[in-house]
């Protein structure tokens, strides 16, 4: 069983003046790691993402549906990034992207905060 309080102490001093300082967000993290915790496996992360994901990475089984579904958001951005990037006259993404992108996998509202949040390029005030 994971202990919450090692495990946010373990991510606040592998990546100082992160978001992870934010106790919400660290929370949200540690609940999305947990696979005993509560939601982390929920059915409403059953999609075809995830399938994507559990295909594409075997070695990875081990990992929660939430988590899989973060790390395939991150992926998302990071791509969509690169291509905005190249493309004359063409937006960049925003936070409100991310959110659309991590609802659409079925994070809840406090989830999407939380990992917007994580995945901006922004310290922690």
């Amino acid at each position: 069983m994971l202990d919450e309080a090692a495990v946010l102490q373990r991510l606040r001093k592998l990546v100082p003046r992160s978001a992870f300082e934010i106790d919400y967000v660290a929370r949200q993290v540690f609940k999305l790691i947990n696979p005993r915790g509560h939601g982390a496996n929920s059915a409403r992360f059953s999609n075809e993402t995830l399938g994507w994901f559990r295909k594409t990475y075997p070695e990875d089984v081990y990992l929660t549906a939430g988590l899989s579904l973060l790390l395939c958001a991150a992926k998302w951005w990071t791509s969509e990034q690169g291509q905005r990037s190249i493309q004359p006259r063409v937006n960049p993404l925003t936070t409100s992207d991310l959110d659309m992108k991590l609802k659409s996998f079925g994070f809840l509202s406090g989830e999407r905060e939380a990992l917007c949040r994580l995945l901006r390029a922004h310290p922690p005030r």
